[in-house]
């Protein structure tokens, strides 16, 4: 305990969530479910606002991303990056919002994991997709792949 300030808070990420320590805020108070969907709320909300910054770019990853799964059956996020050549030390944050439009269309659904290819991501864990529905991929492809720029700049 320090006199000035008062007790520390504890070193558990749960102790520093519910004491707003680091910037964490936990609106939920621990409910896991209710945490769940807090967090799903917050991740299409920062969808929508990289819709709006990077439409191009979202079409184009999601161009690639259909292309590469019709013709191999599965995808990952590695594999989209390399069609689009995007050097490891670009951020695209952009490719989750590309990739979460076509799995809430039902186009796409996760197969499992695997750990990336990519030096800069040392080897984290990141989705493998398959067709959830191919008829819907190759529609979505004749209404969406002419698009003029390779990543919408």
């Amino acid at each position: 305990m320090n006199e000035k300030s008062g007790p520390r808070p504890a070193a558990t990420g749960v102790a520093l969530k519910t004491q707003g320590v680091l910037g964490f805020h936990d609106s939920t108070n621990g409910r896991p479910g209710e945490q769940a969907a807090d967090g799903e709320r917050r991740k299409l909300a920062a969808h929508k606002v990289l819709r709006v910054r990077h439409p191009g770019r979202i079409r184009a990853a999601q161009v690639a991303f259909l292309k590469i799964l019709l013709q191999r059956g599965a995808v990952t996020v590695d594999d989209v990056r390399a069609a689009l050549e995007l050097g490891d030390g670009e951020r695209a944050l952009w490719l989750g919002a590309a990739v979460g439009e076509l799995r809430r269309a039902g186009i796409i659904a996760r197969r499992g994991f695997v750990e990336s290819r990519r030096a800069v991501a040392h080897a984290r864990p990141i989705s493998v997709w398959q067709l959830g529905d191919a008829d819907a991929a190759r529609r979505w492809l004749r209404a969406n792949a002419e698009r003029p720029d390779r990543l919408g700049r």
